[in-house]
């Protein structure tokens, strides 16, 4: 398949090619791909074409399995903006959004209602309106349902907003991860990682460090001066290109974190059927005793991309949160999707970089005003070189978000099989360090509140 281009996100890495043999296809289930390349303008360079005739069969599938059909259709670019929550600079308005891929999802779930808003739950599209709003959902979904695949007039075949072209200064030779920089036992589990994955270490190493910023939050801060002081906040992108083992890399990276969440969801589900329990006896009892109290999620990952949501998490969770995403294109490139463009996303993370202040107020839900007095919010996760070209716009530059990314794209390397595993003991070491620092507790002031303990410049 050499010199094949796709031309959508999901490209050729993630799909299986055999001979046309009508023998091989014995899955009658199965949903035909025709394959068909075109010449471009540009040598030796041409494109690769996945027409789907229709969604036939596909109730089989998988929520995940389903979404990569979509996204390697012929329209699988649209497809996939829509699923990021990508809309400006296609569609006037969300609400028009919502209906191009609610139209995409039901002729992929053929005509599946409750699996079509399911999905659409998943996506980047999903806000307060579409969770609370009954009528919402129910008029949409009435616009797609008679085939009407709702594109707006001349908006059809055009592409997403690209961010406006600038010039920059050349950039430098890349350098090496700094592996020797890391303490032990991080520097041996990253060491390990990279060779048994077959990856640059940076890949592992910036979603550690990301990680282990959101397992301290707000719980320490740095005091390099008496009026400078830097909160345990970082914002570490991996790129590479598709099948470049980012994921892979991300994955280990924030393992020690991750093990973590899994046992505070553990903890949460046990605690919430024991409240279940003894709610109902509560009832029993005519009230004659103490209501049981309800128990609360302990997060320190998130997942969720509008300022919104995580103000709410913030709100329950005063030491801070990392929010760890594969792909963060839905991050990058989804900001202001509610608000027209107008900045305020922009600056509400801006404000999260620094632990700072976070005021939201909502026209739905319990708490229409929330107030966090220090968002801490550390990121990480990875991206693809084009989709970061496309999104990184003269705009985050000049307002500095550019700036508080730490960024590593290493040169491509390719991939070799290899019997190198991640010793049981590193794991368990970094494991190890990453419970203490989750341990970490604020201090308390005179009033009762709760406030970050600050750690001076060792001599």
């Amino acid at each position: 398949m050499t010199g094949i281009k796709p031309d959508h996100g999901n490209d050729v890495a993630r799909l299986c090619f055999a001979s046309h043999d009508p023998e091989a296809y014995h899955n009658p289930q199965a949903v035909e791909l025709e394959i068909e390349t075109t010449p471009t303008l540009e040598k030796e360079k041409p494109t690769l074409s996945l027409q789907v005739t229709a969604p036939t069969a596909l109730q089989g599938l998988s929520d995940s399995e389903l979404i990569e059909k979509a996204s390697n259709a012929a329209n699988g670019s649209k497809f996939t903006s829509l699923w990021h929550g990508l809309w400006q600079g296609v569609y006037k308005s969300q609400n028009e959004a919502d209906a191009g891929l609610l139209s995409l999802l039901h002729f992929w779930t053929s005509g599946d209602k409750a699996r079509s808003f399911s999905l659409f739950a998943q996506s980047g599209l999903s806000r307060d309106k579409w969770s609370n709003r009954k009528d919402y959902r129910e008029a949409t979904w009435a616009k797609v349902v008679n085939g009407d695949k709702y594109d707006p007039d001349g908006t059809a075949g055009k592409k997403l907003y690209i961010a406006e072209p600038f010039e920059l200064e050349p950039p430098t030779p890349y350098l090496p991860f700094p592996i020797n920089a890391l303490p032990e036992p991080c520097r041996s589990f990253v060491s390990q990682g990279a060779a048994a994955i077959g990856c640059d270490t940076s890949l592992i190493a910036l979603p550690l460090l990301a990680a282990a910023a959101g397992a301290i939050g707000n719980a320490r801060r740095i005091k390099l001066k008496r009026t400078w002081i830097e909160p345990a906040i970082l914002w570490a992108v991996t790129v590479a290109r598709s099948g470049g083992r980012k994921s892979p890399g991300f994955d280990l990276g924030i393992s020690g974190l991750s093990e973590i969440e899994d046992k505070e969801w553990s903890n949460y589900l046990d605690s919430e059927n024991r409240y279940k329990c003894d709610l109902e006896r509560w009832k029993m009892e005519d009230g004659k005793t103490e209501r049981p109290e309800r128990p609360k999620l302990t997060r320190k990952i998130v997942r969720e991309i509008s300022v919104e949501q995580v103000a709410q998490i913030l709100s329950e969770n005063q030491n801070g949160v990392i929010l760890a995403r594969d792909e963060l294109a839905a991050w990058a490139g989804g900001f202001d999707k509610y608000r027209g463009g107008k900045g305020e996303e922009v600056a509400h993370w801006l404000e999260m970089h620094r632990g700072g202040k976070l005021t939201v107020d909502r026209k739905t839900g319990e708490n229409k005003h929330i107030h966090v007095a220090r968002a801490a919010v550390s990121i990480t996760g990875t991206i693809q070189p084009k989709t970061l070209e496309r999104i990184l716009g003269r705009n985050h530059f000049e307002n500095g978000l550019a700036a508080r990314l730490l960024l590593a794209f290493p040169p491509s390397t390719q991939s070799k099989w290899n019997e190198i595993e991640v010793r049981e003991e590193s794991i368990s070491l970094v494991c190890c360090v990453f419970e203490k620092l989750n341990s970490l507790e604020m201090s308390v002031d005179g009033l009762g509140n709760f406030e970050p303990v600050d750690i001076e410049l060792s001599s």
